[in-house]
C-alpha cells in the first residue's frame, strides 16, 4: 500500500514523515533521503530525493515550478506526452514498494497527485494542514535564508501560494482515501494524533517504536506561532473561510485544541 504525504509547504509534512518513518514506513534508501538544515530543518526534510527531483522536472514541463503551479485541465496526467514521465514515476517508486508499506514525502505531491493517483488507485494520501499565516511566514523566511528571488518572499503571495496548494489537493482526493492532520495536534495530544493516522494506513508498530517516536517531538522546532485575531485579520476572507473548512476534516483532536482556544 502506497502512501503520499502532502500539504503546502513549511505545513507539518517532514515531522509527520519522520514519525511515520520511525513506526515503519518505508522510504527509500537513507542516502536518498534530504537530511537536515542547520536553520530551516534541523531534524531533517525526510524527502526522497529522486522522487522531488522527478517532481520538479515534471512541474517545469507542465509550465510551472513548486512557487509557481502550472494551470493545468483535469486529465493531463494520462495525455500521450505524459507516458515517459509515467514511466519513470513507476521506475523511480519500484525499490520503494518492495518494502511494505511504503511512500514518499513531497510538497510538491500537492501539484502532481493526479498522476500519483492514476498510477497508484490504492494510494493513501495524508494531507498536513497548518494556519496559512504561520506556513507562510515559515516559508518566506526559509526562502529569504536561502538566497531565492522567487515570489514567494512576499507574505501576501505566499499566503496565496498556500490557498492554491489546497484547491489542488482538494481537486484530485478521493472519499476515504484521504486524513487531514492537523500541525498543532501534535503539540496537544500528540499520542492520540499519531494513533489517529497509523490507523488510517493500517500500520501496527510496537509500543516502543511508537513512543521513540513520540519523544522526536519537540515543542521548540514550533515557530512563527501568530494568534487567531492576527491570522483572521491577515488572511483574505475566501482564504479564511478555505482554511476553517479544512479544519473541520482535521480530526478529534484538533477539535478539542480548537475548542479550548478558540
Amino acid at each position: 500500500m502506497p502512501v503520499c504525504i502532502l500539504g503546502s509547504s513549511r505545513s507539518g509534512t517532514s515531522m509527520v514523515t519522520r514519525l511515520l518513518d520511525l513506526c515503519g514506513l518505508n522510504l527509500g534508501p537513507r542516502g536518498q533521503i534530504a537530511g537536515a538544515h542547520e536553520h530551516s530543518n534541523p531534524a531533517g526534510y525526510w524527502e526522497n530525493l529522486p522522487i522531488q527531483s522527478f517532481n520538479e522536472e515534471l512541474l517545469d514541463h507542465l509550465g510551472g515550478a513548486w512557487f509557481d503551479p502550472p494551470d493545468t485541465a483535469p486529465g493531463w496526467s494520462r495525455e500521450p506526452g505524459m507516458d515517459p514521465y509515467r514511466e519513470r514515476a513507476l521506475e523511480l517508486t519500484a525499490p520503494l514498494a518492495q518494502g511494505e508499506p511504503w511512500g514518499w514525502k513531497d510538497p510538491r505531491n500537492s501539484l502532481t497527485l493526479e498522476l500519483w493517483q492514476s498510477l497508484f488507485p490504492d494510494l493513501k494520501v495524508v494531507v498536513c494542514l497548518r494556519n496559512p499565516v504561520e506556513a507562510a511566514i515559515s516559508i518566506q523566511k526559509a526562502v529569504i535564508r536561502s538566497n531565492l528571488e522567487v515570489p514567494v518572499r512576499e507574505l501576501a503571495y505566499a499566503i496565496r501560494l498556500w490557498s492554491r496548494y489546497q484547491s489542488r489537493i482538494w481537486e484530485f482526493l478521493r472519499p476515504g482515501a484521504y486524513l487531514v492532520t492537523h500541525y498543532e495536534s501534535y503539540f496537544y495530544d500528540p499520542h492520540a494524533e499519531l494513533a489517529r493516522l497509523l490507523e488510517f494506513l493500517d500500520m501496527m508498530p510496537t509500543d516502543a517504536a511508537m513512543e521513540n517516536a513520540l519523544e522526536t517531538i519537540d515543542s521548540g522546532i514550533r515557530r512563527n506561532i501568530v494568534s487567531r485575531a492576527a491570522f483572521e485579520q491577515a488572511l483574505p476572507q475566501p482564504i479564511l473561510e478555505q482554511y476553517t473548512e479544512l479544519c473541520g476534516e482535521a480530526g478529534p483532536v484538533f477539535q478539542r485544541l480548537s475548542a479550548e482556544i478558540y
